[in-house]
């Protein structure tokens, strides 16, 4: 990865995000974090020894603000890593419009503000790296992810759009799509699916639906790093493109205990074939 690049990455306080954050320190990247709670900006600022800004990129004028302090103080954008987001699940029929709004505000919109802000800049330099962090959930539906789906599968989109519209100006927008992976988006995405469920037909279902949070049943975030190093550098297939990482057998079958209900093509979407193949017999 060369040096002295200036990378913004949102959401880039936990998770995936702060690993993809503290791997572009190490390689000697400027970072700016982004994230809507100024405690964990000031944390991640201080640990990573990096800098950041404190950012609800649902607000149009949030978004503007953070990419304005970066091009003054740096003069310019390298990359952008748009990996702010959050799982919205629950039934159609029980989730409310405005959690429905909102989880395409934050996830679809916010990324499409961003990269908007960015390209102008981008294009002056004939030179720059989008990374969208999608989900395999773009790819195939999950039980109870009507909205979250809806979000990812037009990341997706407009991802592919980006690519298509921004090549010839030596822009490179790619797409990651990871699996579960050992985070707090999960207690996150665990508890927005319980609260419309609560009550309702679905719940004996819902019930069903939450997943253990051992380690080792899920990707570690360093994983999804390094493949995000390997997709800027160009070294692994998909560069410029996309890279699907699905969640494994032991997710795969952890969903088994329900096929019942879900049915192998749920867990075979989700999970990939040869894990559900393995895990439902």
């Amino acid at each position: 990865m060369p040096r002295n690049k200036i990378a913004i990455v949102t959401g880039g306080t936990s998770g995936i995000g702060y690993a993809i954050a503290k791997l572009f320190v190490e390689t000697g990247t400027t970072v700016i974090v982004a994230s809507s709670r100024q405690d964990a900006v000031e944390q991640t600022m201080k640990e990573l020894n990096c800098d950041g800004m404190a950012a609800d990129l649902s607000k149009p004028d949030a978004a503007k603000a953070l990419v304005d302090y970066v091009l003054e103080k740096y003069g310019r954008v390298d990359i952008l890593i748009n990996n702010a987001g959050y799982g919205s699940f629950g039934p159609m029929e029980s989730v409310p419009m405005e959690e429905a709004h909102r989880q395409l505000e934050v996830n679809v919109v916010g990324v499409a503000r961003m990269t908007k802000l960015v390209l102008p800049y981008m294009r002056t330099q004939k030179s720059g790296r989008i990374v969208n962090i999608a989900s395999v959930a773009g790819r195939t539906p999950i039980y109870f992810g009507g909205w979250y789906n809806a979000s990812k599968y037009a990341l997706e989109a407009i991802s592919d759009a980006t690519r298509m519209e921004t090549s010839r100006f030596g822009i490179d927008v790619s797409i990651i799509e990871p699996g579960a992976v050992f985070s707090d988006w999960g207690v996150i995405a665990a508890e927005n699916l319980k609260k419309p469920s609560e009550g309702s037909a679905y719940q004996k279902f819902t019930d069903k639906m939450s997943l253990t949070r051992e380690e080792k049943k899920m990707l570690r975030p360093t994983v999804i790093r390094s493949w995000i190093m390997g997709n800027l550098i160009g070294i692994l297939p998909g560069a410029g493109a996309s890279i699907a990482c699905f969640m494994g057998y032991n997710s795969a079958k952890q969903f088994s205990k329900h096929k019942e209900e879900f049915g192998k093509g749920s867990i075979e979407g989700v999970c990939g074939s040869e894990a559900a193949n393995n895990a439902v017999t």
